[in-house]
C-alpha cells in the first residue's frame, strides 16, 4: 500500500512534466481485464501457486494506485465508484458460480478501494446503494451460494466494520 501512494504521487508529477495521461486511460481502460482470467488458487504445483499469488497482489496494486489518485484529486470519484460498481457486479454474477477464487480476488480488491478511499467514496451519490450491496452480502447462505467462501463473506463484514469503527471513535 506504502508503495502505490509514492508510485500515484510519481506518476502525478511525471503527469504535468510529461502529460501521461494517455498511459493512464490505457492502463484504466483494461484494469478490469485483470480479473477476466479466472486464476486457480487450489493448484497442486507450488510455482504455479506462488506465480498467481503475485497476480493477485499486482491487481491489489493497481486497485490501490487507482485509489490513490484519487485521493490526490488526479482523477474523479466517479472513477473508483464506477470501478467499485463493476467489481461488485461481477460478484454478484458469481455468487451462483463455483468460482470461488474470482469472488475472494474481487471481495479483496473492493476491500482495499474502500478502506483507502472511504472518506471520499462514502460523499459519492452511489455510495448509499453499493453499501446497501455490501450489507446484503454479509447475510448471504453459503449453502444458496455456491460461489461465496467464508473469506470473501469476511471480507465484507471487514468492510463493515470501517464504518463501525468510525462510529466507536
Amino acid at each position: 500500500k506504502f508503495y502505490s501512494e509514492l508510485y500515484a504521487k510519481l506518476f502525478i508529477e511525471l503527469d504535468k512534466q510529461f502529460t501521461m495521461v494517455h498511459i493512464f486511460n490505457k492502463v484504466l481502460e483494461n484494469y478490469m481485464d485483470l480479473f477476466k482470467p479466472i486464476d486457480i488458487i487450489h493448484c497442486k504445483d507450488y510455482n504455479t501457486f506462488c506465480e498467481l499469488t503475485k497476480k493477485n497482489e499486482q491487481k491489489l496494486a493497481v486497485s490501490n494506485f487507482f485509489t490513490n489518485l484519487m485521493i490526490f484529486n488526479y482523477i474523479s470519484t466517479d472513477i473508483i465508484m464506477d470501478i467499485l460498481n463493476k467489481l461488485q457486479s461481477n460478484v454478484d454474477n458469481l455468487l451462483d458460480k463455483d468460482n470461488n477464487n474470482l469472488i475472494d480476488q474481487l471481495s479483496e480488491n473492493i476491500y482495499s478501494i474502500i478502506q483507502t478511499g472511504k472518506e471520499k467514496l462514502t460523499n459519492h451519490t452511489e455510495w448509499d446503494i453499493l453499501y446497501l450491496k455490501i450489507v446484503n452480502i454479509t447475510k448471504l447462505k453459503k449453502e444458496q451460494n455456491k460461489g461465496l467462501t467464508h473469506k470473501s463473506k469476511f471480507k465484507y463484514m471487514d468492510i463493515l466494520d470501517l464504518f463501525k469503527q468510525n462510529k466507536d471513535k
